[in-house]
């Protein structure tokens, strides 16, 4: 399934998805994923898979972002934080939790939080262009615009596809 996923396969994914929670219903993974999934495909019973997954397994890092999203989008800090954190207990190398935290903690001001939070990431795996990205963001934020620079120049290295990172830094440089 996850191959089919990274394949942009998404309906075939969830059918095997959801094959497995039919034969194993306390399949968190499967559960979390399916729910991920059917939000992609725009389905509903989204809430309703995660929170199932979040039943059997409360660090479910899959289910744990999906939350940490839906807070962060209403604005909710301490939820989205805490959703963030509970994915990274369940995967401690979790990107996508590292990126919802860092990108709740620079939404709510705590710039240097969001610093810290994105050379933890980094520290596991510098080349990531979003976390790159946001390390810029940060960077801007608490006024350092060369140390910046070098953030937007990380991702737009690390990936020359990210197109956020190349406007980030275009803009940054002029």
């Amino acid at each position: 399934a996850l191959a089919l996923e990274r394949q942009q396969n998404y309906k075939g994914a969830l059918a095997i998805y959801e094959r497995i929670v039919d034969a194993d219903p306390k399949a968190s993974y499967a559960l979390a994923r399916a729910g991920a999934t059917r939000r992609r495909l725009g389905q509903d019973k989204t809430a309703d898979y995660i929170d199932a997954a979040l039943k059997l397994d409360k660090y479910d890092p899959t289910a744990n972002n999906m939350k940490a999203a839906e807070h962060q989008l209403a604005g909710k800090w301490n939820q989205a934080i805490g959703f963030a954190r509970k994915a990274l207990i369940g995967d401690p190398a979790n990107m996508n939790a590292y990126q919802h935290l860092a990108r709740t903690y620079f939404q709510s001001g705590k710039h240097q939080m969001a610093r810290l939070v994105c050379d933890q990431a980094l520290e596991i795996n510098p080349n990531n262009p979003a976390i790159q990205n946001l390390k810029g963001l940060v960077w801007l934020k608490l006024k350092e615009v060369r140390k910046a620079i070098r953030a937007f120049a990380g991702a737009v290295a690390a990936d020359d596809g990210f197109v956020e990172g190349h406007l980030n830094l275009a803009s940054t440089v002029l």
